[in-house]
């Protein structure tokens, strides 16, 4: 299994348990280069998230 996890920003901040979103995936089926590709959109969903917890 491989999986990257980005932090919820200020989540940790507003009385709430830090959040966190992820992205798993065999080891058999995606290439760590290839999970890495989508790094960028789990940031851009950690931010979506951020801003409806206002």
């Amino acid at each position: 299994m491989r999986s990257l996890a980005v932090a919820v920003p200020g989540s940790e901040t507003s009385g709430r348990p830090p959040l966190a979103v992820s992205l798993g995936a065999t080891v058999v089926l995606t290439s760590r280069d290839e999970l890495l590709t989508h790094l960028t959109a789990l940031h851009t969903c950690a931010q979506d998230i951020a801003a409806r917890l206002v």
